[in-house]
């Protein structure tokens, strides 16, 4: 659907007399209580899926940290920043949720789960026609509510999730600036900016692309020869550096420390601004500034100052117009600074506690997190987020990529006819621009994680979100008679194709699951071999759906039936990433056969700690028992044992005295302390298990950039170095390998049924009980219900 420049809806043809207007008065009501009623359901729902049962699923090693901190903060003994845990919200915020509701699983999760709501909720302020629309801000919502990874994260406690909303408040406060220049907005977006500092160090990636399209924009009205003297800056910058290293010099500095000081960055800083080849590219950029400085001196009034000769000189209603009239308005910006430092401020320092918590706030960790990209912890290839993110979010991968071309052919048209670029397409170029570029450095750093995916994938759903508007635009905007012949057209097409896809969709899920076989050592299924006229049969009604689609634009028109089969389409892959969604988040949540999950706490910890504690109080009254866990296995029970009064941590089992409880990692345990724990009896169930990363993707491609050179190519058996020839060949064998049948429902059954070709990995521990308490421990453990 062609991005249109007017979204205003067409006149109605009926007059101007009373009962006309009185006509439409009562549609708008209307149309205005079911929008309302809309929304309604939507906070309903956003409140059910994000609140409910909450603390079934034992805490990830990572959510165990902050949690415990947090409850350590809550119970008044202090807390640091350390950038290794990111910013300082999240403690302050869940030691809140702890002195009000008490510490549990649930109360621990409860702020991510608040925060959740909030970003569902949000894209309400986008519901005017300069953004996203009326029904592209409910579209939005929808996915949002709905997506699979953002509903798995908004349940799980880590920063990304209050981080991606302060984003969203900030994006927010732009277009709206943009499109009305009110001074609340202004306050919004740089009290958000102080916000979303305390969250995560990933705000300085999205400020930087925020002003990178905002400057482009600015510049393309104001200077459009800048857009071009960047470039030549860049390539100018490769040259001299080529020259520099030809002559002998060496490459810039590398940050030799994984866990740095404020003065270890101050002082790595200074040596690499010293380095002849970054001073060359600083003297390149300040040689550009004063050209550009240059170039506005002599284009601007004599007789006017540097922001009304500049920017005030472009339409006040362009994006250099708006800022302009910002840079004016100073009352806003104190107040919104003062905002927002306060926050910055006051949880950095731990409420005045830490007042070192600014340098590690901002130098201490960008530095630290500069030398983590060296460090690749889970050493992800390159195209970790091309794979992951087709598994669960089916309707953003397709409708942004559509809405990517659909803005980019609307630019070209309005370059062609000179035509302005309105607001609506401002907030949804803003929104493309953020996903691919956040998507595209995402996939270069070095540290990718699974969770890292809600960075991009918001602005994808907004952007998709402001397309699915669109096609509901178009359908309002149409008159009456056309409006008739569409709803007669979408009952003929969409019923037989609403047959053809789900009966296509189910006789995959049929002939994909065939017996299981052993594979080299390894059982796999395989595709059914009792198929009528084989595999090929799958395609029939694909094949069906294409001819229908042909007939129906033929007959109908192109754009009705493209509408009505996009619809049905979207409409039965929603329906597979709720119930990607429901198995993800409620169903199989604690089992990590799920790229999303990674790495998770088995089950079994909350079964045991529970009859732990059951033993304690039935010996103690309380939860006095002692308890001793080895270092290997504190996270996550020091969590689970904080309340505990004899829990200790050790190191070295010979070390520590005979103990009721004593808990220690299965590869920990050798024939010496086999002989020490001799008077103990053990149970062993996985601390914490993991997919199979190697055995589920990373085949695809070889991928160089990986650490570990056995990793960097599991899918020949060609050593290093590999050439970019070698990659792109990689990617082409894995391509045309879907060709075969038995990938093809390898793939159906991941994706659909999340079944592997590999058993999961796990960290065994060992619960060894004293053989004084074995008796009453067992009668616990394996009591039934009526004992």
């Amino acid at each position: 659907m062609t991005i249109t420049r007017d979204f205003q809806m067409p006149e109605d043809e009926t007059g101007d007399d009373a009962g006309s207007t009185g006509s439409r008065l009562h549609r708008a009501l209307a149309k205005a209580r079911v929008e309302h009623l809309i929304w309604a359901v939507i906070l309903i729902l956003a409140l059910l899926t994000r609140l409910w049962d909450l603390g079934s699923r034992a805490l990830h090693h990572d959510e165990s940290l902050h949690t415990y901190y947090s409850w350590v903060f809550s119970e008044g003994m202090g807390y640091n920043h350390h950038p290794m845990m990111h910013g300082p919200f999240l403690f302050h915020f869940n030691a809140l949720s702890y002195l009000l509701f008490g510490d549990s699983d649930y109360t621990s999760r409860v702020t991510a789960a608040i925060f959740g709501v909030v970003l569902v909720m949000l894209p309400w302020l986008l519901r005017g026609r300069a953004f996203l629309g009326q029904w592209g801000a409910i579209a939005a919502s929808v996915l949002i509510l709905l997506s699979p990874s953002l509903l798995y994260y908004s349940r799980f406690i880590r920063h990304d999730i209050f981080a991606i909303v302060g984003a969203l408040l900030l994006f927010i406060a732009v277009v709206r600036y943009l499109e009305k220049p009110e001074s609340r907005w202004i306050i919004l977006a740089v009290a958000s900016v102080g916000f979303v500092m305390t969250t995560h160090e990933i705000t300085y990636v999205n400020l930087a692309l925020l002003a990178a399209f905002t400057g482009a924009f600015i510049a393309w009205r104001v200077l459009p020869v800048a857009l071009l003297m960047i470039p030549g800056a860049i390539f100018l910058f490769l040259v001299v550096r080529w020259l520099l290293q030809a002559v002998g010099v060496g490459s810039v500095p590398e940050i030799p420390w994984e866990d740095p000081s404020t003065g270890q960055v101050v002082e790595y800083l200074l040596d690499s601004l010293t380095h002849p080849v970054i001073a060359a590219g600083v003297a390149i950029v300040i040689l550009m500034l004063i050209a550009i400085a240059w170039l506005l001196e002599r284009q601007k009034p004599l007789d006017r100052g540097w922001i009304h000769g500049t920017l005030g000189l472009a339409d006040p209603d362009s994006t250099a117009g708006r800022f302009a009239t910002s840079l004016r308005d100073g009352r806003a910006w104190g107040i919104g600074a003062a905002i927002g430092g306060s926050i910055f401020v006051v949880l950095y320092t731990s409420l005045f506690s830490n007042m070192g918590g600014l340098g590690s706030g901002t130098f201490g960790a960008v530095g630290y997190w500069l030398g983590q990209h060296d460090v690749q912890r889970g050493e992800q290839p390159w195209f970790y987020y091309l794979v992951l993110t087709p598994q669960y979010e089916y309707l953003a991968v397709i409708g942004s990529l559509g809405m990517v071309v659909n803005l980019a052919v609307y630019a070209w048209r309005n370059r062609q006819t000179g035509l302005e670029y309105d607001r609506r397409f401002y907030t949804l170029a803003l929104a493309a621009f953020w996903a691919v570029v956040m998507f595209l450095i995402l996939s270069w750093a070095g540290e990718k994680m699974p969770w890292l995916i809600v960075h991009f994938l918001l602005p994808m759903l907004i952007l998709t979100g402001g397309g699915i508007g669109l096609i509901a635009e178009w359908f309002e905007q149409l008159q009456p008679d056309a409006r008739a012949r569409f709803r007669s057209t979408a009952f003929v097409i969409g019923a037989p194709m609403s047959v053809l896809l789900v009966s296509g969709f189910f006789l995959v899920n049929r002939a994909s699951a065939g017996p299981f076989v052993d594979v080299a050592g390894q059982i796999q299924r395989t595709v059914r071999d009792d198929l009528p006229g084989a595999w090929w049969i799958i395609f029939l009604p694909g094949i069906a759906a294409l001819l229908l689609l042909a007939i129906a634009g033929i007959w109908r028109g192109w754009k009705p039936a493209l509408a009505i089969t996009g619809s049905v389409a979207g409409a039965l892959l929603l329906i597979l990433q709720v119930n990607a969604g429901w198995n993800l988040s409620f169903r199989e949540g604690d089992v990590p056969d799920d790229m999303l999950v990674y790495v998770q706490t088995s089950p079994d910890l909350h079964q045991t700690v529970a009859d732990i504690e059951q033993l304690s109080q039935e010996h103690t009254g309380g939860l006095d028992l002692a308890v001793y866990y080895s270092g290997a296995t504190q996270w996550p029970l020091n969590w689970y044992f904080r309340n505990f009064s004899q829990r200790h941590i050790f190191h070295n089992v010979h070390e520590i005295p005979d103990a009721p409880v004593i808990i220690i990692a299965a590869n920990e345990v050798g024939e010496t302390e086999e002989e020490r724990l001799q008077d103990y009896a053990h149970v062993e169930f996985p601390l914490r298990w993991w997919i199979p990363e190697d055995d589920t993707y990373r085949r695809f491609a070889i991928a160089p950039e990986v650490r570990t050179e056995w990793r960097q190519n599991l899918q020949t058996d060609e050593p290093p170095p590999y050439s970019l020839f070698d990659v792109i060949g990689s990617v082409g064998r894995s391509v045309a390998s879907v060709r075969e049948p038995e990938q093809q429902g390898s793939l159906f059954r991941l994706i659909v049924h999340r079944e592997l070709n590999a058993p999961i990995g796990g960290y065994p521990m060992r619960v060894y009980v004293h053989e004084d308490y074995l008796r009453d421990f067992q009668s616990i453990r394996y009591a039934g219900p009526d004992a």
